[in-house]
């Protein structure tokens, strides 16, 4: 089973041509229309669709944003996670190895790819820059790489200096939150 999980702000859904890509990749699934809800048109809501070769499910969940202040490195060598699945067992595995840190970045072979549930975009002084091969393909990535405002790049532990902060991505968080967004220090390994 899969799941996509869309941003609707107001009524307005977003990225939702990147959503329907990655489901017909993933099984062959064309997602239907979105129909919101009406007591679910204010405010940003999380509309989660879980499908195999069928829809399986679709709610809509009003959203918190969380507050991600810190990563702790975690090695995950040859994990492999290329679509977006409803069973996150492995990921909560990693995930409880984030000790005193807010959330993982995981790594594969001393490569940076995602947290466990966000991709990640790294800030140099003058550019802003994604792993070029995260363990999944997120959406909101996809639409940043789209518009040319990041920059894939192969990134190590060792090319972290390199920048100066960090920020997470994911198809409900954009660019820009303040809540996912912090220094380049507050990565730990």
């Amino acid at each position: 089973m899969y799941i996509e999980t869309i941003k609707v702000v107001d009524g307005v859904v977003f990225n939702y041509e990147y959503h329907k890509q990655r489901a017909f990749q993933t099984s062959g699934i064309i997602l239907p229309e979105i129909i919101i809800p009406d007591d679910r048109r204010e405010g940003v809501v999380k509309c989660r669709i879980v499908y195999n070769t069928e829809i399986v499910s679709i709610e809509y969940i009003p959203y918190t944003y969380p507050v991600i202040q810190s990563l702790k490195i975690v090695e995950a060598d040859s994990f492999f996670y290329d679509k977006k699945y409803l069973d996150r067992s492995r990921l909560n595995q990693f995930y409880q190895n984030k000790g005193d840190a807010d959330d993982i970045l995981i790594t594969v072979n001393g490569m940076l790819t995602d947290t466990s549930f966000c991709n990640i975009v790294l800030e140099s002084e003058d550019d802003l820059f994604t792993p070029a091969t995260p363990m999944l393909y997120g959406t909101q990535r996809a639409f940043l790489i789209d518009q040319q405002i990041i920059t894939p790049r192969q990134i190590s532990i060792d090319d972290l200096s390199q920048y100066k902060s960090v920020r997470l991505i994911n198809a409900m968080i954009g660019l820009d939150h303040p809540t996912t967004s912090f220094p380049i220090s507050a990565i730990l390994k």
